[in-house]
């Protein structure tokens, strides 16, 4: 995912976090692909591409379909391009470069659209979803894939998490995102015509049913990568100090010890029809 201009993506856009997405498309495969269902679709968009992570398992899943990927990043486009190559060459992928705010497509020009968390980051994120509309055929799909982060739930408590969570969401706020859009999907997506809305909660969650210590071990790991993945921006904005990073560093690592943590990362996932006329 990639829409925001660069100075208002808090991940940034370095290769470190071109490939934490690609790691990201990985680790939430089982949790938010296993729910899509695109039987007798053939043409999707995903708005907000990014590096091609969600296309790659997407295609892997549903191997009919013809899926064109658009993101406001060239330099997103450009990893995509090398990362999606054979299904690019095979005509199973198109690459474009555009905005969600003014998608480069004819109306009704898509069986289907996806969108893995993207909104979070948008300053008018139903101008995006009204697009989405427009471009679907009538009859189409949406998936709607994104966060809740004030329902984070960590046990035992880290004040050092805690905090550098605050910082996140906040930095994210004044970059014009909303961090809690997840839970609002129903709302956005009623005021823009679609109908039969369903939300899932489709929330990665350790707990102590994770007994795997390697699993546990992976699983802790990609929410460090992914909490850690804003600290270059978080440390020069000045939301939080090398102090409080080592801290979180530290939590995780406790935490990947105890057999009684919990963690849960709030996903929300938002399935919704056009109505055909």
């Amino acid at each position: 995912m990639t829409l925001v201009e660069q100075s208002n993506y808090i991940h940034t856009f370095s290769q470190v976090e071109q490939e934490r997405l690609i790691q990201q498309g990985k680790f939430t495969e089982s949790y938010i692909h296993h729910t899509l269902d695109f039987s007798g679709l053939n043409r999707v968009l995903e708005i907000g591409c990014g590096v091609g992570a969600q296309i790659s398992i997407l295609l892997q899943h549903h191997p009919h379909l013809k899926v064109t990927g658009l993101d406001n990043s060239q330099s997103q486009l450009h990893r995509a391009e090398i990362f999606l190559k054979p299904l690019i060459d095979s005509s199973r992928v198109i690459l474009q470069q555009g905005s969600a705010y003014n998608l480069p497509f004819d109306d009704g020009s898509f069986d289907a659209v996806c969108i893995f968390f993207v909104l979070e980051h948008l300053e008018n994120p139903s101008m995006a979803v009204q697009e989405a509309f427009r471009v679907l055929s009538p009859g189409g799909l949406i998936y709607c894939t994104e966060v809740f982060n004030h329902g984070l739930f960590v046990f035992p408590k880290c004040q050092g998490i805690e905090a550098y969570w605050k910082a996140f969401n906040q930095q994210q706020e004044v970059f014009g995102g909303d961090t809690n859009i997840g839970i609002k999907l129903g709302c956005l997506f009623s005021e823009a015509g679609f109908i039969d809305i369903q939300l899932l909660d489709v929330s990665p969650m350790l707990d102590g049913r994770m007994n795997d210590f390697e699993k546990r071990q992976n699983f802790l790991d990609y929410m460090k990568a992914t909490f850690l993945s804003a600290s270059a921006t978080l440390l020069s904005t000045e939301k939080v100090t090398d102090i409080l990073v080592k801290e979180i560093i530290q939590e995780f690592e406790q935490l990947s010890k105890n057999p009684s943590s919990i963690f849960l990362y709030p996903v929300r996932q938002l399935s919704a029809k056009k109505l055909n006329i």
